[in-house]
């Protein structure tokens, strides 16, 4: 239904080419092509290409996370691997979706990376000092592993469903309660 009103909108409205590549008449009235379903219309007509997962996955930086040969390791999917304790500890203990992905966290990432990523990549919102830190974006396809694998389990044991948002805000919680933790204890290193 989203790509029949995309498609009468672009009739509707045919996006300019450049000079160098004209549109023919015949063109304009044909449906979106296979490469245009990647893109969308930016606020100024211009063909913006969406990234695709793979890229996504390209711009992962790999050493934020502990990595299948850091010991004891268990695979939850998507090329991630978390500590075995952790996420056995994760799965026993918990009884919901959230309570896992919270859990996973310190299984997968290494602690300075959940010092320094956020959720989105962006920094936080209030405190001028804190927009000054540097952020990095939390690995994306970790984040998709952690997310797929905590619903899972929690289909497998019944637990009451919980939304992916729901999810990704027990993620970012999770990160902001690493951080606080993190500069009480900076605090107290410096008061010595």
């Amino acid at each position: 239904m989203v790509l029949e009103k995309r498609k009468k909108k672009i009739k509707e409205n045919p996006i300019r080419q450049k000079e160098d590549n004209p549109i023919d008449d015949h063109q304009k009235d044909t449906d979106i092509d296979e490469d245009d379903k990647n893109k969308i219309i930016a606020p100024a007509n211009m063909s913006v290409l969406i990234p695709t997962d793979d890229q996504l996955d390209e711009l992962d930086d790999d050493s934020q996370l502990f990595g299948q040969n850091h010991g004891n390791m268990f695979h939850i999917g998507h090329g991630i691997y978390c500590k075995t304790k952790i996420c056995q500890l994760a799965a026993k203990s918990s009884s919901a979706a959230t309570h896992v992905a919270r859990k996973l966290l310190e299984g997968i990432f290494r602690e300075e990376t959940l010092i320094k990523c956020t959720i989105s990549g962006k920094p936080p919102p209030q405190g001028k000092q804190r927009q000054l830190l540097p952020v990095v974006p939390m690995h994306s396809r970790a984040k998709k592993a952690i997310i797929e694998y905590s619903i899972q389990l929690a289909k497998k044991n019944k637990w009451t469903p919980r939304t992916l948002s729901q999810i990704e805000t027990s993620i970012a919680q999770k990160l902001v309660e690493v951080k606080a933790k993190n500069r009480k204890n900076l605090e107290l290193l410096a008061k010595k």
